[in-house]
């Protein structure tokens, strides 16, 4: 089958022909069965989808067909073409119109190029004049949707090839395999200010609990993060994988600290913890005099000394200082059950691994805080173990003996 003049959609870079399709308006019973006879509209890559005597009963089915052409007479009772088109060109845009008429009038013409029609044919429309029409219009068409794709595609695939040649970048000035001049070049091709007395580096990792409730609160908030540090040239934004980010925080030398002090109360602010929904819980359990909330505080110590059983409720942790801290100030201890709490204390002797569920945590919380023996227990053996460093120091000097 000969498809020559079939549309062209461009979906991700690939071309998929498709028929266009056409609606005739025209009011001589005659002239419209001629033109829509004359054609085997397939078989050029059209589809002619309907037809109608003039433009008012035909508004309707163009505003439901969508036809990607229209070919109108001028002359028509009721709605001209002239009016006709007007409105098709105000609400289908994308749709091209063919004006047809019996007069050579510069003033058609004229008005027909205004509202924005494609093309002016002039009767008697012969076959091999309107397949002719129909093929230039269509050849028009194509070359705006494969701009159109294009562009589409470009603004899809800018922003992660933005985003992949920054890491690269990071990625190099981080590993040292750029000289000073080579870092330049590339900030400059990637529109990155680097120049400044002075940088700090922080890595940001998003760790999500796993609902979709939370997921979605920390995609918002880490929308709004990233908005706040593109928005000042004193932050350098690198991402390094899916929930791991590089802020580079450059400044001159007596602003950095500063500079630096306010990006980690931003970040805190707006994807820190959920202080403000904890506080809420206990107003709501009428708790106000029983839970305090401290707040950071550049010196825990006191507070950990004072205390009468630290609790460290995280989901994740590799080695936790605290933990420790609070067991050389011979504290009991609890902790929950992540995945490397085996390897910070003893369950039972030196401290207690608790569930990680709320409802577990809390009666496993309950559970020492009823039990005094118990915590007479753990303290007592804090006070005998060893949390210093030096065994694991006598191992290294065994090892290089024995190199």
């Amino acid at each position: 089958m000969l498809l020559p003049n079939a549309g062209k959609e461009w979906y991700n870079g690939v071309e998929v022909i498709t028929l266009l399709k056409v609606f005739l308006v025209e009011d001589e019973c005659v002239v419209r069965e001629g033109l829509r006879d004359c054609i085997d509209w397939e078989r050029y890559g059209f589809e002619f989808c309907g037809d109608a005597p003039d433009g008012e009963l035909a508004l309707p089915q163009i505003r439901k067909l969508r036809p990607d052409i229209l070919i109108t007479d001028i002359k028509m009772p009721f709605m001209d073409g002239l009016a006709l088109s007007k409105l098709v060109c105000a609400e289908l845009p994308e749709t091209r119109i063919i004006l047809i008429s019996g007069h050579n009038d510069f003033e058609f013409a004229q008005e027909a190029i205004e509202i924005g029609v494609e093309q002016y044919l002039l009767k008697p429309v012969t076959k091999a004049s309107l397949l002719k029409t129909l093929e230039d219009v269509s050849r028009k068409i194509d070359e705006e949707r494969e701009q159109k794709d294009y562009l589409r595609r470009f603004q899809q695939e800018g922003p992660e090839y933005e985003q992949f040649a920054r890491r690269k970048f990071f990625e190099q000035i981080t590993s040292g395999t750029l000289r000073v001049s080579e870092i330049y070049e590339q900030a400059k091709k990637l529109q990155i200010d680097i120049d400044a007395e002075g940088y700090t580096v922080i890595l940001l990792t998003l760790q999500s609990r796993g609902t979709a409730e939370y997921s979605q609160t920390l995609a918002e908030r880490l929308e709004e993060l990233m908005a706040y540090l593109l928005r000042y040239g004193e932050y350098l934004l690198f991402r390094c994988n899916l929930m791991t980010y590089c802020v580079i925080v450059k400044g001159s030398a007596a602003g950095l600290d500063e500079a630096v002090r306010r990006c980690l109360e931003n970040i805190e602010r707006r994807c820190g913890g959920d202080e403000a929904l904890i506080r809420q819980r206990i107003q709501d359990a009428g708790m106000e005099e029983r839970v305090i909330i401290l707040g950071k505080k550049e010196n825990p110590y006191p507070y950990i000394k004072a205390c009468g059983l630290y609790v460290q409720p995280s989901r994740y942790e590799g080695k936790s200082v605290t933990v420790r801290e609070a067991q050389i100030l011979n504290k009991p201890v609890v902790i929950t059950g992540y995945a490397t709490s085996a390897s910070q204390l003893e369950d039972g002797v030196d401290g207690v691994i608790v569930p990680m569920d709320n409802e577990g945590c809390a009666a496993g919380i309950a559970a020492v805080l009823r039990d005094e023996a118990l915590r007479q227990k753990l303290t007592e053996n804090t006070k005998i173990r060893d949390y210093t460093n030096a065994g694991e120091i006598e191992k290294i000097y065994r090892l290089l003996e024995n190199v």
